[in-house]
């Protein structure tokens, strides 16, 4: 019965040792394209809305259509807007979750922020990726382009 009881017990720590070695693979790319969903003021709420929103024909604010479009290089590019804002990021693969990933942008005009890309689930089961980020007391949401 002990020697069963230890074969048991062997076979679990080595089940237990391979699923912990296993690594996190996220199934987010933050490569492609990215439509703006909206812009929100920390002191004003809602002040815009992209292509990206369910409100975008309805909203009586201002509508922006902004992309950004990121790069496997670790390169990226907002444009749509007055200016076009170019800049680098990085991914902090050792923080990540299966849904979530911290990013850190690094725009060409100096400013650095700290952004989040996830899995955004709504009630009807439909998924899709989101990446949000602040910059100037504004928070940028946007909605990764897909071929659905």
């Amino acid at each position: 019965m002990k020697r069963k009881l230890m074969i048991c017990l062997n076979i679990m720590m080595i089940l237990l040792i391979l699923m912990g070695c296993q690594e996190k693979t996220s199934p987010i790319s933050l490569a492609g394209q990215w439509d703006l969903e909206s812009i929100t003021s920390i002191d004003e709420g809602l002040i815009a809305v992209g292509r990206a929103s369910s409100k975008y024909h309805e909203f009586d604010g201002q509508q922006k259509d902004l992309i950004a479009i990121f790069s496997e290089e670790g390169t990226f590019t907002i444009t749509g807007s007055e200016e076009t804002m170019d800049g680098v990021y990085s991914d902090d693969d050792k923080r990540h979750s299966l849904d979530t990933i911290p990013i850190k942008m690094r725009f060409d005009y100096g400013i650095e922020t700290l952004g989040v890309i996830g899995v955004r689930q709504y009630e009807d089961g439909k998924k899709v990726n989101s990446l949000t980020f602040t910059v100037d007391d504004k928070i940028y949401s946007f909605i990764q382009q897909t071929d659905d």
